[in-house]
Protein backbone atom coordinates (compact mmCIF):
# COMPACT_ATOMS: atom_id res chain seq x y z
CA UNK A 1 0.00 0.00 0.00
CA UNK A 2 2.01 2.96 -1.10
CA UNK A 3 1.29 6.49 0.05
CA UNK A 4 -0.96 7.80 -3.02
CA UNK A 5 -2.84 4.67 -1.96
CA UNK A 6 -3.87 5.26 1.48
CA UNK A 7 -7.41 4.68 2.89
CA UNK A 8 -10.25 7.01 2.32
CA UNK A 9 -10.06 6.85 6.26
CA UNK A 10 -6.98 8.11 7.22
CA UNK A 11 -6.95 10.68 4.78
CA UNK A 12 -8.94 12.56 8.00
CA UNK A 13 -5.53 11.83 10.35
CA UNK A 14 -2.88 14.06 10.64
CA UNK A 15 0.29 13.66 8.73
CA UNK A 16 1.39 16.83 8.13
CA UNK A 17 2.59 18.90 11.19
CA UNK A 18 4.04 22.16 13.01
CA UNK A 19 7.61 21.80 14.38
CA UNK A 20 8.18 21.97 17.40
CA UNK A 21 9.95 25.07 16.89
CA UNK A 22 7.21 26.83 14.84
CA UNK A 23 4.78 26.12 17.69
CA UNK A 24 7.35 27.90 20.32
CA UNK A 25 7.85 30.79 18.46
CA UNK A 26 3.99 31.42 18.11
CA UNK A 27 3.70 31.06 21.07
CA UNK A 28 6.45 33.87 22.37
CA UNK A 29 5.50 36.00 19.65
CA UNK A 30 1.83 36.07 21.36
CA UNK A 31 2.77 36.43 24.81
CA UNK A 32 5.41 39.00 24.04
CA UNK A 33 3.00 41.21 22.46
CA UNK A 34 0.65 41.86 25.48
CA UNK A 35 1.26 41.61 28.93
CA UNK A 36 -0.46 41.83 31.81
CA UNK A 37 -0.97 45.58 33.41
CA UNK A 38 -0.63 45.49 37.06
CA UNK A 39 -4.33 45.39 38.25
CA UNK A 40 -4.70 42.92 35.85
CA UNK A 41 -1.50 40.62 37.22
CA UNK A 42 -3.11 41.13 40.25
CA UNK A 43 -6.13 39.44 39.01
CA UNK A 44 -4.29 36.45 38.37
CA UNK A 45 -2.37 36.24 41.51
CA UNK A 46 -5.76 36.43 43.57
CA UNK A 47 -6.72 33.36 41.19
CA UNK A 48 -2.89 31.29 41.56
CA UNK A 49 -3.23 31.75 45.55
CA UNK A 50 -6.85 30.38 45.29
CA UNK A 51 -5.46 27.33 42.89
CA UNK A 52 -2.42 26.97 45.34
CA UNK A 53 -4.81 26.14 48.27
CA UNK A 54 -6.98 23.99 46.54
CA UNK A 55 -4.24 22.20 45.04
CA UNK A 56 -2.98 21.52 48.45
CA UNK A 57 -6.45 21.09 49.85
CA UNK A 58 -7.24 18.12 47.12
CA UNK A 59 -4.01 16.60 47.61
CA UNK A 60 -4.67 15.81 51.22
CA UNK A 61 -8.20 13.21 49.68
CA UNK A 62 -8.29 9.98 48.48
CA UNK A 63 -9.87 7.73 45.93
CA UNK A 64 -13.11 8.99 44.09
CA UNK A 65 -13.06 12.52 46.05
CA UNK A 66 -9.78 13.26 44.83
CA UNK A 67 -10.45 13.00 41.21
CA UNK A 68 -13.97 14.45 41.89
CA UNK A 69 -12.39 17.91 43.38
CA UNK A 70 -9.41 18.05 40.63
CA UNK A 71 -12.52 17.21 37.85
CA UNK A 72 -14.89 19.58 39.31
CA UNK A 73 -12.65 22.47 40.78
CA UNK A 74 -9.39 22.48 40.37
CA UNK A 75 -9.12 21.85 36.34
CA UNK A 76 -11.48 24.34 35.84
CA UNK A 77 -9.65 26.86 37.94
CA UNK A 78 -6.78 26.49 36.27
CA UNK A 79 -8.11 26.83 32.60
CA UNK A 80 -9.88 29.78 34.08
CA UNK A 81 -6.57 31.21 34.70
CA UNK A 82 -4.86 30.16 31.19
CA UNK A 83 -7.86 31.80 29.07
CA UNK A 84 -7.71 35.01 31.43
CA UNK A 85 -4.03 35.49 30.41
CA UNK A 86 -4.35 34.08 26.08
CA UNK A 87 -6.73 36.69 26.40
CA UNK A 88 -5.69 39.79 28.50
CA UNK A 89 -1.53 38.66 28.34
CA UNK A 90 1.03 37.27 30.71
CA UNK A 91 3.16 38.75 33.85
CA UNK A 92 6.50 39.97 33.20
CA UNK A 93 8.41 37.71 35.22
CA UNK A 94 12.22 39.38 34.06
CA UNK A 95 14.17 41.11 36.65
CA UNK A 96 17.08 42.79 34.59
CA UNK A 97 20.06 44.39 36.47
CA UNK A 98 23.17 45.60 34.95
CA UNK A 99 22.05 43.94 31.66
CA UNK A 100 21.52 40.37 33.35
CA UNK A 101 18.16 39.33 33.61
CA UNK A 102 17.00 37.04 36.59
CA UNK A 103 12.93 36.14 37.79
CA UNK A 104 10.74 36.46 39.95
CA UNK A 105 7.45 34.84 40.85
CA UNK A 106 4.05 36.10 40.35
CA UNK A 107 3.77 36.81 44.30
CA UNK A 108 7.09 39.01 43.56
CA UNK A 109 9.91 36.81 45.17
CA UNK A 110 13.30 36.21 43.97
CA UNK A 111 13.51 33.00 42.35
CA UNK A 112 16.76 33.20 40.14
CA UNK A 113 19.00 36.20 40.57
CA UNK A 114 19.91 38.25 37.70
CA UNK A 115 23.32 36.33 36.14
CA UNK A 116 21.71 35.46 32.88
CA UNK A 117 22.41 37.31 29.17
CA UNK A 118 18.64 35.75 28.42
CA UNK A 119 15.57 33.42 29.43
CA UNK A 120 13.73 31.24 27.53
CA UNK A 121 9.85 30.52 27.88
CA UNK A 122 6.93 28.26 26.84
CA UNK A 123 3.73 30.00 27.29
CA UNK A 124 1.26 27.57 27.60
CA UNK A 125 -0.55 25.74 30.08
CA UNK A 126 2.54 24.26 32.02
CA UNK A 127 4.13 27.81 32.63
CA UNK A 128 1.99 28.30 35.52
CA UNK A 129 2.79 26.03 38.28
CA UNK A 130 6.41 25.17 36.70
CA UNK A 131 7.38 29.27 36.87
CA UNK A 132 4.98 31.37 38.18
CA UNK A 133 5.76 30.08 41.69
CA UNK A 134 9.24 28.87 40.97
CA UNK A 135 9.01 25.31 40.99
CA UNK A 136 10.64 24.72 37.82
CA UNK A 137 14.15 24.36 35.69
CA UNK A 138 15.26 27.47 33.56
CA UNK A 139 16.29 27.74 30.39
CA UNK A 140 19.19 30.83 30.62
CA UNK A 141 21.79 32.27 28.23
CA UNK A 142 25.25 32.62 29.43
CA UNK A 143 28.19 33.20 27.36
CA UNK A 144 26.46 33.44 24.22
CA UNK A 145 25.15 29.97 23.97
CA UNK A 146 21.88 28.29 25.97
CA UNK A 147 21.36 25.87 28.54
CA UNK A 148 18.86 24.63 31.53
CA UNK A 149 19.25 25.26 35.06
CA UNK A 150 17.02 24.37 38.15
CA UNK A 151 16.09 26.25 41.11
CA UNK A 152 18.94 25.82 42.82
CA UNK A 153 20.96 27.07 40.27
CA UNK A 154 22.91 23.65 39.65
CA UNK A 155 23.42 23.28 35.72
CA UNK A 156 21.60 20.10 34.46
CA UNK A 157 22.15 20.89 30.15
CA UNK A 158 25.25 22.49 29.92
CA UNK A 159 25.74 25.67 28.38
CA UNK A 160 26.74 24.17 24.40
CA UNK A 161 24.10 24.77 22.69
CA UNK A 162 22.59 27.60 20.26
CA UNK A 163 18.63 27.15 21.36
CA UNK A 164 16.82 25.62 23.68
CA UNK A 165 13.19 25.54 25.02
CA UNK A 166 10.91 23.47 27.05
CA UNK A 167 8.50 21.20 24.16
CA UNK A 168 5.16 22.88 24.55
CA UNK A 169 2.91 20.83 27.18
CA UNK A 170 5.82 18.85 28.15
CA UNK A 171 7.50 20.26 31.41
CA UNK A 172 10.55 18.05 31.79
CA UNK A 173 11.20 17.59 27.61
CA UNK A 174 13.32 19.82 26.34
CA UNK A 175 14.30 20.78 22.85
CA UNK A 176 17.93 21.19 22.46
CA UNK A 177 19.32 22.88 18.61
CA UNK A 178 23.14 23.16 17.32
CA UNK A 179 24.81 23.69 14.10
CA UNK A 180 21.51 23.42 12.50
CA UNK A 181 20.33 19.76 14.07
CA UNK A 182 18.12 19.04 16.84
CA UNK A 183 17.75 16.86 19.96
CA UNK A 184 15.69 16.35 22.88
CA UNK A 185 16.51 15.87 26.70
CA UNK A 186 14.52 14.44 29.57
CA UNK A 187 14.25 15.72 32.85
CA UNK A 188 14.05 12.74 35.62
CA UNK A 189 13.56 12.57 39.20
CA UNK A 190 16.16 10.09 40.38
CA UNK A 191 16.11 9.02 44.31
CA UNK A 192 15.38 13.11 44.56
CA UNK A 193 18.20 14.42 42.37
CA UNK A 194 17.41 15.85 38.64
CA UNK A 195 19.01 13.62 36.26
CA UNK A 196 18.86 14.25 32.74
CA UNK A 197 19.13 11.48 30.00
CA UNK A 198 19.48 12.65 26.16
CA UNK A 199 18.31 9.38 24.16
CA UNK A 200 20.54 10.40 21.10
CA UNK A 201 22.90 12.96 19.73
CA UNK A 202 21.28 16.08 18.44
CA UNK A 203 21.32 15.31 14.72
CA UNK A 204 17.41 15.47 14.28
CA UNK A 205 16.48 17.66 11.50
CA UNK A 206 13.00 18.80 12.85
CA UNK A 207 11.12 17.58 15.79
CA UNK A 208 7.17 17.91 15.42
CA UNK A 209 4.68 19.02 17.91
CA UNK A 210 1.66 16.50 18.67
CA UNK A 211 -1.16 17.48 20.86
CA UNK A 212 -2.26 13.50 22.09
CA UNK A 213 -0.63 10.52 22.96
CA UNK A 214 2.92 11.95 24.29
CA UNK A 215 3.78 11.30 21.36
CA UNK A 216 7.01 12.83 19.90
CA UNK A 217 8.10 12.62 15.95
CA UNK A 218 11.08 13.99 14.76
CA UNK A 219 12.78 13.13 11.38
CA UNK A 220 16.38 12.27 9.96
CA UNK A 221 16.92 12.08 6.32
CA UNK A 222 13.18 12.71 5.28
CA UNK A 223 12.76 9.41 7.26
CA UNK A 224 10.26 9.81 10.76
CA UNK A 225 11.34 7.76 13.80
CA UNK A 226 9.60 8.65 17.22
CA UNK A 227 9.88 8.36 21.31
CA UNK A 228 6.14 7.49 22.44
CA UNK A 229 6.45 8.40 26.70
CA UNK A 230 4.51 7.50 29.34
CA UNK A 231 4.70 7.68 33.17
CA UNK A 232 4.79 4.54 33.96
CA UNK A 233 7.50 2.92 35.87
CA UNK A 234 8.08 0.01 33.55
CA UNK A 235 7.95 2.79 30.34
CA UNK A 236 10.77 5.01 30.98
CA UNK A 237 11.06 7.84 27.90
CA UNK A 238 15.06 6.79 26.69
CA UNK A 239 13.37 3.46 26.03
CA UNK A 240 10.74 3.85 24.01
CA UNK A 241 12.81 5.34 20.96
CA UNK A 242 11.91 4.25 17.28
CA UNK A 243 14.57 5.00 14.67
CA UNK A 244 13.66 6.99 11.74
CA UNK A 245 13.31 4.53 9.15
CA UNK A 246 9.17 4.95 8.01
CA UNK A 247 8.24 6.97 5.41
CA UNK A 248 5.01 9.00 6.67
CA UNK A 249 3.26 9.05 9.72
CA UNK A 250 -0.69 9.21 10.79
CA UNK A 251 -1.89 10.40 14.17
CA UNK A 252 -5.94 10.86 14.56
CA UNK A 253 -6.75 14.44 15.48
CA UNK A 254 -7.73 14.98 19.14
CA UNK A 255 -10.89 16.11 18.57
CA UNK A 256 -12.28 12.75 16.68
CA UNK A 257 -10.00 10.95 19.26
CA UNK A 258 -13.08 9.28 22.36
CA UNK A 259 -11.45 9.12 25.83
CA UNK A 260 -12.86 6.11 27.17
CA UNK A 261 -11.89 3.95 24.30
CA UNK A 262 -8.39 2.11 24.83
CA UNK A 263 -7.92 1.26 21.08
CA UNK A 264 -7.48 5.06 20.30
CA UNK A 265 -3.63 4.77 22.02
CA UNK A 266 -2.35 4.31 19.03
CA UNK A 267 -0.85 5.65 15.41
CA UNK A 268 0.11 4.30 11.83
CA UNK A 269 3.08 4.28 9.96
CA UNK A 270 4.01 3.69 6.64
CA UNK A 271 7.23 1.41 5.83
CA UNK A 272 7.26 1.30 1.75
CA UNK A 273 4.32 -0.62 0.68
CA UNK A 274 2.88 -1.57 4.24
CA UNK A 275 1.05 0.68 6.65
CA UNK A 276 1.53 -0.44 10.14
CA UNK A 277 -0.24 -0.36 13.44
CA UNK A 278 1.85 1.01 16.09
CA UNK A 279 1.23 0.98 19.96
CA UNK A 280 3.26 1.20 22.68
CA UNK A 281 6.55 -0.55 21.31
CA UNK A 282 4.76 -2.81 19.34
CA UNK A 283 3.48 -3.01 15.69
CA UNK A 284 0.60 -5.00 14.92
Amino acid sequence: MKLKQIPEWLNAWHHEFQTCDEVWRELEAKAISHQLTDEQQDEVLKMMLQYRDLWDETMKLQGPERRRRRQEELFPLDDTIMAYCKEKGFPDLVIVKDGKKGLKSIDGKVIMPPEYEDINFTFDDDIFNRYYFGFSFFVVKRDGKWGVVNQEQEVLIPFEYDNIYRKPNEWRIFVLTRNGKQGLAYIECMDGRDVVTIPVEVKMDAIYHVTTLQLTLFTIDGKWGWWWWTSTEEAKFYESYCDPKYDAVFVQRQEDMSMDDEDDEYFHALLGDDLHWITFWTIK
